[in-house]
């Protein structure tokens, strides 16, 4: 079964990382609890171990990608394992990552009223 590897959020007012060194290349085993991928914020730099073990079948995030928690940055099963489309779902949930963003924008930008 092919277990899909999701951007988690490591902290509650995490809204984003970028994607770093992939520790595993598409194609290799990689072990439950192995470093997978790095993974930075602005506020720290983390490694994110692999939460099952398999191939890594495919890399959907790659290296300098930012994206938002819920993200499939990878998926990891056995050879044969028929893979899922996750397309729509990555694409759903970086729409709603950039409404989110450009709505903190906009409010950035109006003016304080004086008190």
């Amino acid at each position: 079964m092919i277990r899909k590897i999701k951007l988690p959020r490591v902290d509650a007012n995490i809204e984003e990382a970028t994607i770093g060194k992939w520790f595993v290349k598409v194609g290799e085993s990689v072990e439950k609890g192995e470093l997978l991928v790095e993974l930075i914020t602005d506020k720290a730099v983390f490694e994110f171990e692999s939460p099952a073990s398999g191939v890594l079948r495919e890399i959907l995030a790659p290296e300098r990608s930012v994206i938002p928690p819920g993200y499939v940055m990878a998926l990891i099963g056995k050879v044969d394992d028929p893979l899922p489309d996750v397309t729509e779902y990555n694409r759903k949930m970086l729409e709603k990552y950039q409404q989110v963003v450009a709505r903190e924008k906009k409010s950035a930008k109006k003016p304080r009223q004086a008190d």
